[in-house]
């Protein structure tokens, strides 16, 4: 005889009920017993074999509303799902029931929220490490006629991104924690936090697109908000003094070149504005003096599209005094030759503090003397309709400075034309 028959026999007032009616569960009273000594009673659910289809279930509960409300709750599941309900373990219902809680007003569904967790957890390709993918990703970059500088900047970038996330799961990197790694950055600038903010959306981008991830958690970061910095602009004094050290120091010697050959290269940066980046891959082909143009193929422009300049009367005049016009426009070796002539020309830290202000005078002063921000966009190879950018230069030079500005002429610093039969480098 079990322990249970014995108990009923002792307490043969106990009671069972079928709940619900017909559906064979039954509850019934039981009195819980410890070392021989009646102590408690409680409720149990009895759900046979031939109900769940698998095997009975035994559950025991100590108030009868709680027994009766899962046997409810369990009839209503075979009801609805047949014997498929009773594949659930007793831990994986109580865990759906604490999941079912938690979404409780939120609109979200169960299932709707298993999908979202299978995708975002589980994505497609699998579980990749920040280091294995970013190799994968510079790869691709260098295979996609990017700029050298361009690819040397994301590189550099990434890889410090890389230094604190590089052995984690793109997929487990947060928000939280990208916004933690940029605030690291304070001792920079907010143009610099907001360059490394879009290099590595730009490679969480590319997670997404190789199936790693499905949301971009830079998205939400806010970018670094810039404060205005008026550009460094040359006073007319500074820009004659430069052009005055590239023409003074352009040739020297009758046996060999041996001046810095750099006056042509000043010329086309302060009066035709063209970037450095430009000028060290500009050629002699590209500069017409006699229809007074300078063309900027798109195979060196920075914004890859080709750029018509029409220079100035005063940057003809420089250009002119040089007579071998062939080869490049900047010699061998010009940033360290450039490092030399900004000195003799009185100024002694041009990288730190002048650093594109020949182009950002041109632009100040073309603006200044024309006050038509579309036509100088053009001439600086921006957006038509970037009228912001000029904005910004309207109260920095005027009219009259301009006019000054691009009267700089060889006459106008050294009283006379001096042409150069040789060119250095």
């Amino acid at each position: 005889m079990t322990a249970q028959n014995d108990n009923r026999r002792k307490h043969s007032n106990l009671k069972v009920w079928e709940h619900p009616k017909g559906s064979k569960i039954t509850i019934g009273e039981i009195i819980n017993r410890t070392r021989g000594k009646d102590y408690s009673g409680s409720y149990r659910v009895c759900i046979p074999k031939r109900v769940s289809g698998t095997k009975r279930i035994l559950r025991q509960f100590p108030s009868k509303e709680v027994a009766f409300k899962f046997a409810e709750q369990e009839f209503n599941g075979k009801q609805k799902y047949g014997e498929r309900h009773f594949s659930l373990t007793s831990p994986q219902r109580e865990e759906s029931l604490q999941a079912l809680n938690i979404l409780q007003g939120t609109g979200i569904g169960l299932i709707s929220a298993a999908k979202f967790a299978v995708k975002h957890l589980k994505p497609p390709a699998g579980d990749i490490t920040v280091q294995d993918l970013l190799s994968q990703f510079l790869d691709e970059k260098a295979t996609m006629n990017l700029r050298e500088r361009s690819l040397r900047d994301l590189k550099s970038r990434l890889g410090i991104f890389a230094t604190t996330f590089g052995q984690r799961h793109v997929k487990d990197i947060s928000q939280k924690e990208i916004e933690g790694w940029l605030k690291g950055m304070q001792l920079l600038s907010a143009r610099s936090r907001k360059n490394y903010r879009l290099s590595v959306s730009t490679f969480i981008n590319y997670a997404i697109s190789q199936g790693y991830l499905s949301l971009n958690p830079v998205n939400k970061i806010s970018v670094p908000k810039e404060d205005w910095v008026p550009p460094c602009v040359l006073t007319i004094e500074e820009a004659q003094r430069l052009v005055q050290a590239a023409h003074r120091t352009h040739y020297r010697g009758n046996e060999k070149p041996s001046g810095l050959g750099l006056l042509p290269y000043v010329a086309l940066g302060l009066f035709a504005g063209i970037r450095s980046s430009e000028l060290n891959q500009l050629d002699w082909r590209h500069i017409s003096l006699e229809r007074k143009l300078a063309t900027i193929p798109h195979t060196i422009a920075k914004k890859r599209r080709l750029r018509n300049i029409d220079l100035e009367e005063n940057c003809l005049q420089w250009l002119r005094l040089v007579e071998r016009k062939a080869g490049k426009i900047a010699p061998p070796g010009a940033l360290k030759k450039f490092k030399v002539l900004s000195v003799l020309a009185g100024f002694l830290d041009w990288k730190g503090t002048h650093t594109n202000s020949m182009r950002h005078s041109f632009g100040s002063y073309t603006f200044a003397k024309t006050q038509d921000a579309q036509r100088t966009a053009s001439l600086l190879g921006h957006r038509g309709d970037d009228q912001v950018l000029f904005d910004h230069y309207r109260s920095l030079a005027t009219k009259e400075d301009g006019e000054r500005y691009f009267s700089i002429t060889p006459q106008s610093i050294d009283g006379k034309l001096v042409v150069f039969s040789k060119v250095a480098g």
